[in-house]
């Protein structure tokens, strides 16, 4: 196994993170030392006005002093284009079947 990819939920703070990484250090540490890559997952609504991005960052460093050779990967999935703009559509034609 050369890396590990786990989820926090969705539209979760940091702290969602942090438990979940203590959980999975917990009870894969053995593997992880092994491994080229974790995969942080999705569900980190970074850009939300109340999210603790300082904890996000500290997290990741904490991390990577500890597993030094493995790659972290974070999915910022839809807190990407969340409130990025609007879709306004009109009906333009109603076809009877």
């Amino acid at each position: 196994v050369s890396g590990l990819h786990f989820h926090t939920h969705c539209e979760q703070n940091a702290d969602a993170l942090c438990r979940t990484l203590e959980h999975v250090e917990r009870h894969f540490k053995p593997y992880l030392e092994n491994m080229a890559w974790v995969n942080f997952g999705g569900g980190h609504h970074i850009t939300k006005s109340d999210y603790d991005v300082n904890l996000l960052i500290q997290t990741i460093k904490d991390f990577k002093e500890r597993y030094h050779n493995i790659e972290v990967i974070l999915e910022p999935g839809e807190a990407i284009g969340w409130q990025c703009g609007f879709l306004i559509a009109s009906v333009i034609d109603i076809v009877q079947n």
